[in-house]
């Protein structure tokens, strides 16, 4: 009778340390993991419907390829570049959404990096992303700083984007969609000899930033629209976190979250 009381209670403890360890496997899921195992490309959910079961997250997979010395790698977030290094963004979302990335500068000024002329932002899951496009890079000149890019995703359309188009007409979509970040990274010129307004300010001030103070611009609507769409992403956002795994930065969230825009910030550091 013993026997069979520890036969059960043998079985009993298996049962439970297999269930544990399937889910403590489940709960330690890395970034990688959760977002390759994402599968649901279901509209996001309100409080009246029910939430499709899916065994990932929602989320964009975000990684730099610096050029330094004629040599491309991988790189990460946190890397601090130097004058004349090269660098691209790749991106790539395991749903079909809405993505815009913001730079802002140093002036305060704020540009569209995507989406670029000719191409819509709207995207689609797995598909890989250049920023610039093509075979275009952007390049650090001599001014030291940081670059301050805002990644902002949604499953539903992002409004602000066809404000912007039809803010100033044809003259404005080009501007908003044909640059590159206005305070430390320039796309290289074709010729060496050529350099960035920023670099040229610098060199023209004996190596320094010291300048005569610009009357202040005023806002345009462009300005106005992108500044409004930045801040509440950034809201909407403030609980996403970037994480770094196997060389790949991966920014998760839920199907709920991105039924409005969300975004998170990206710092280049420049010294």
């Amino acid at each position: 009778m013993k026997r069979v009381i520890y036969v059960i209670a043998f079985l009993i403890l298996c049962g439970a340390a297999q269930a544990f360890a399937q889910g403590g496997a489940q709960s330690s899921a890395g970034a990688r993991d959760l977002f390759n195992t994402y599968k649901s490309d279901s509209a996001p959910t309100d409080a009246t419907t029910t939430s499709v079961a899916t065994t990932g997250k929602p989320g964009v997979r975000v990684r730099i390829e610096l050029d330094r010395g004629g040599r491309a790698r991988w790189v990460s977030p946190k890397t601090t570049f130097q004058a004349g290094d090269r660098v691209r963004f790749h991106f790539n979302m395991n749903f079909a959404g809405y993505v815009v990335i913001i730079n802002q500068g140093s002036s305060g000024k704020r540009t569209l990096l995507f989406p670029y002329e000719g191409v819509s932002n709207r995207v689609g899951r797995t598909a890989d992303y250049t920023v610039p496009q093509g075979e275009a890079w952007f390049e650090f000149d001599q001014t030291a700083g940081d670059e301050q890019l805002t990644f902002i995703m949604s499953k539903r359309e992002i409004q602000e984007v066809t404000q912007i188009t039809t803010a100033g007409g044809a003259q404005s979509s080009t501007q908003v969609t044909n640059t590159q970040p206005q305070a430390h990274a320039a796309t290289p010129a074709p010729a060496a000899s050529q350099s960035s307004p920023a670099s040229s300010a610098a060199n023209n001030n004996g190596g320094t930033n010291a300048q005569t103070p610009a009357a202040a611009t005023p806002q345009t609507e462009e300005q106005e629209i992108l500044a409004a769409l930045n801040s509440r992403s950034l809201a909407g956002g403030r609980d996403l976190k970037m994480i770094e795994e196997g060389g790949e930065s991966y920014v998760l969230a839920t199907d709920n979250a991105l039924a409005k825009p969300i975004g998170f910030r990206l710092t280049l550091k420049h010294r």
